[in-house]
């Protein structure tokens, strides 16, 4: 076996095992540029919500140190009690309080969710890490591969205009592969950010629930308990509607199209209602309040599960056309190998005859034009075994 031939021989096993990677990780980069999107989304996030912390942190400031005024100054509520305004210093001394503890409430909610997004942000980093590694190794293979090509086909092969062809083929191919790729990732990270925003909005909805069975027992005279318990489960309910609107704020970003989704407003209450006006009126028309809230919740789940339903359905489809994608590139992949397997072959047999029927060398000129051309075919190459040659491209069938 001559050198050449043993270096074909050597590419065409290298080649088996670098297109055997390539099949492996094609999906890679797709992958990668979504989960990008997605981590740089959760970083604005934490940059907002950091930003919101910030201002919660001056305003709860400023509302403690007014708080604290009516809280700690004797001198304010003897003057109040001195000139008959006893009713009116409690009602400024509950608003502060109230403002107080609503401040302390939302800086409350932003920093679990802050907390939330943190876990997401460090999950999709390592998500993305190990997409990254998975590139990086598709990469390494398709510059060998290039490399190895490169070595036997450099640049265009006016020789070879067959293999041109195909190699363009394949290009193309591959291109359409990555776009119907690319549209598969963000579709299925559109499935997953609704999924997760599903049991987000059911525990709202268990929240407003309790939250309503303390509204039944207050209207009956249950007492400031159950105006605390009201609050606390409807601010529950609140955090888990916003953490659900961000999970489907990034599906939109993701994706335009999943739709706009209906409002909700959940009224928390009134420390001033509670402590001034509390009586069986107030008491149902809160509880009226709650149960709108309620309903809203509701249609806003109703609304989620059609938009994951259509995600569910787009993803479906364009994962049809992604398996056909992936099907014609296997294929061009293929024809690419095999018309580069039979330029192989041309190529070494352009290169036998040029060895053998080119000009002859003088010496061996003189002595052959005494007896003339040996009579019949040329005997055909042989290996070291004495086997007929063979080109390890070609395929039968």
């Amino acid at each position: 076996m001559s050198d050449f031939e043993a270096q074909i021989r050597e590419a065409a096993s290298r080649n088996t095992q670098l297109l055997r990677v390539l099949q492996e990780t094609d999906h890679a980069k797709p992958s990668l540029q979504e989960q990008i999107r997605y981590v740089q989304d959760l970083e604005k996030d934490v940059a907002n919500i950091d930003k919101k912390l910030k201002q919660l942190e001056q305003k709860r400031a400023k509302e403690l140190k007014d708080h604290e005024k009516y809280r700690d100054s004797n001198i304010r509520r003897f003057v109040y009690k001195a000139t008959g305004k006893k009713d009116k210093f409690e009602a400024a001394a509950e608003k502060e309080e109230r403002e107080y503890f609503e401040v302390l409430q939302e800086e409350h909610q932003a920093n679990q969710l802050k907390a939330n997004l943190a876990e997401q942000l460090d999950a999709a980093n390592k998500v993305k890490r190990e997409l990254e590694a998975v590139a990086r190794r598709h990469d390494a293979a398709q510059l060998e591969l290039d490399r190895l090509y490169h070595a036997i086909f450099s640049g265009p092969t006016p020789q070879f205009p067959e293999e041109d062809v195909k190699e363009r083929q394949s290009d193309q191919k591959l291109q359409a592969y990555h776009e119907a790729r690319t549209k598969f990732e963000a579709e299925t990270h559109v499935v997953r950010l609704l999924n997760e925003a599903v049991p987000l909005i059911m525990g709202a909805l268990r929240h407003i629930e309790m939250a309503l069975q303390h509204s039944r027992v207050d209207m009956f005279g249950g007492g400031a308990m159950h105006d605390m318990m009201e609050r606390h489960q409807l601010a529950q309910a609140e955090g888990m509607i916003q953490r659900a609107r961000m999970q489907i704020q990034h599906a939109r970003q993701a994706s335009p199209l999943v739709g706009p989704m209906p409002p909700i407003n959940i009224n928390h209450g009134s420390i001033m209602t509670d402590v001034f006006f509390d009586n069986i009126f107030t008491d149902m028309a809160f509880h009226d309040e709650i149960k709108r809230g309620r309903s809203e919740v509701q249609r806003f789940a109703v609304a989620l599960q059609e938009q994951l339903q259509a995600a569910e359905g787009r993803r479906r489809g364009i994962e049809e056309q992604l398996k056909s994608r992936e099907m014609e590139l296997e294929q061009a992949r293929k024809e690419l190998q095999e018309e580069r397997g039979r330029a192989f072959e041309r190529y070494a047999g352009e290169q036998g005859a040029n060895t053998h029927g080119g000009d002859l060398p003088p010496a061996y000129d003189e002595v052959s034009s005494s007896v003339g051309p040996p009579p019949g075919p040329p005997p055909a190459q042989t290996g070291t075994d004495g086997k007929p040659s063979t080109n390890p491209f070609t395929r039968e069938g």
